[in-house]
């Protein structure tokens, strides 16, 4: 028994697939397999019961995977100190945004990170608070960056910046003619919110509640991109975080477009290819490709374009949607295939909205940086908020 087959064993308990927990061990299905066997061999008990249609996990294996992942945390430490011992800037590193941030904040903060820390190794991933606070107590993250509060017990937190919120209205709404509006401005406005999960749903419950205004009950997003699509079509108006609506931000960042016959590559602009009408699968041979994370049926069509054209997932960073992988590209971490209605001129780049200021008091959530308190990164933590708050426009400094 080593620390590989632990690693093995966790994998499969969390995607519950031997081929995407291979893909994450980057080892073949027949290898994690094979030492998953030898490890049952070892122990003298099934650890897990193999069906056509799903894996499951036997009781043992259950408490088996409980104590490998204790085990894994220990590894991760005495390897974090060994590395923070010679110096905390450098390495591993695993950042966890929320989504409602993250593809507008990157932009600005991973070109900085970049060139204050060019040693580290960053590993970039998006998910709902939730989940983000599990991985960081389970050290399968080392930071995340959130709205706050939250529920921080073992955690250390770094308060980095308040976020406005901005009203988005369909031009020629009765509001848009204003030059900002007030809380009593919605009273009688039906407010399109994201699905449960997402912090930013409840923040602006509280604004709404606030204002008398009522969540219009007909569609929950689940990304602000849909909001935004949903807004433009006269469905409502909605609450916008600030970073969302900055200029280049969510709107239509600067990337090229080249055809294949479909789906689309999206490179940045400058990119050695960005000169080229169309492009072949072969130009991708060398290229490192920015995906979206497991679940979406579109990561496994593009891997598989991937695997046509010789070119390999970029693993420092999974998107959990499109606009995403978008800023990703345009922050120039690699290139990514989009689907043609994707890019298709006025879808996904830039719906015609109008956005206005609030006045005093002006609702926003604060974001920080959350780490566990046994890290030893401390400092390091200390100088990544300090970059990420001078990386930001002047006017949201705090």
């Amino acid at each position: 028994m080593n620390i590989r087959d632990l690693e093995y064993l966790v994998a499969l308990d969390e995607l519950r697939n031997f081929r995407k927990a291979s893909e994450r061990c980057h080892v073949t299905q027949p290898t994690l397999s094979g030492q998953l066997r030898k490890l049952e061999e070892h122990l003298g008990v099934l650890l897990v019961e193999r069906t056509k249609r799903k894996v499951i996990l036997t009781p043992v294996g259950k408490e088996v995977v409980r104590r490998a992942r204790m085990i894994l945390q220990e590894v991760e430490q005495i390897e974090e100190i060994s590395v923070s011992f010679k110096d905390p800037m450098q390495g591993k590193l695993r950042i966890g945004l929320i989504p409602t941030l993250g593809p507008y904040l990157l932009p600005f903060m991973i070109p900085a990170m970049i060139q204050e820390y060019p040693r580290l190794q960053l590993f970039l991933y998006e998910e709902q608070t939730h989940i983000l606070l599990n991985k960081l107590n389970n050290a399968e993250l080392d930071a995340i960056v959130l709205a706050l509060p939250v529920s921080n017990n073992g955690f250390y937190e770094i308060e980095l910046f308040d976020e406005p919120f901005l009203l988005a209205l369909p031009r020629g709404h009765e509001l848009s003619i204003k030059e900002s509006v007030s809380l009593s401005d919605l009273s009688e406005e039906k407010i399109l919110l994201l699905e449960d999960g997402h912090c930013l749903r409840d923040q602006a419950l509280e604004v709404c509640m606030m204002a008398g205004a009522t969540e219009n009950p007909e569609f929950q997003g689940t990304s602000l991109e849909t909001l935004r699509h949903m807004v433009s079509a006269g469905m409502g108006v909605t609450l916008m975080p600030y970073f969302s609506v900055y200029p280049n931000s969510g709107s239509n960042p600067p990337l090229s477009y080249l055809h294949f016959e479909d789906p689309v590559l999206a490179l940045p602009r400058g990119h050695e290819l960005s000169i080229k009408e169309s492009v072949s699968l072969s130009d991708l041979s060398e290229e490192k490709i920015l995906l979206l994370e497991d679940g979406h049926c579109l990561r496994d069509q593009a891997l598989e374009v991937c695997m046509m054209a010789g070119a390999t997932e970029n693993p420092e960073f999974q998107g959990t949607s499109l606009e995403t992988l978008r800023h990703m590209v345009s922050a120039g971490m690699g290139v990514t295939l989009m689907p043609y209605f994707s890019v298709y001129p006025n879808s996904g780049s830039n719906p015609p909205l109008s956005y206005l200021h609030f006045e005093d008091p002006v609702p926003s959530r604060k974001i920080g940086l959350l780490f566990r308190e046994s890290s030893q990164r401390k400092e390091g933590f200390m100088s990544i908020s300090e970059t990420i708050r001078n990386s930001l426009p002047d006017s949201t400094n705090t």
